[in-house]
């Protein structure tokens, strides 16, 4: 499984468009979220990936505190997409590099 820094992370969405998909519920990612992000809920993501991701792209999977991120890290990766868990969620990015 493939994890980034929240530090590496920023430096990364602030050089070039990164595909990052959002895992929260609907509820909690229209309160905030990362401009340009993609809402996918977990268990929607988690039963049915083929419908929202392709295997040829890399995202970037993010969600409050990682936990999600990182099972649907593992899960979405062991099935052959190219996907990368943002450690520490939006709590750390929230916290210490960006405004959303």
């Amino acid at each position: 499984m493939k994890e980034i820094s929240p530090i590496n992370f920023f430096k990364l969405y602030q050089r070039k468009y990164i595909k990052i998909i959002d895992v929260r519920e609907v509820s909690e990612f229209e309160k905030y979220h990362i401009e340009y992000s993609q809402n996918i809920p977990y268990s929607l993501l988690f039963d049915k990936p083929y419908l929202f991701l392709n295997k040829k792209y890399t995202y970037y999977i993010i969600c409050k505190n990682g936990r999600l991120s990182k099972l649907a890290t593992i899960h979405l990766s062991n099935i052959g997409y190219n996907v990368t868990s943002v450690m520490g969620g939006l709590d750390s990015w929230c916290g210490s590099y960006h405004n959303v």
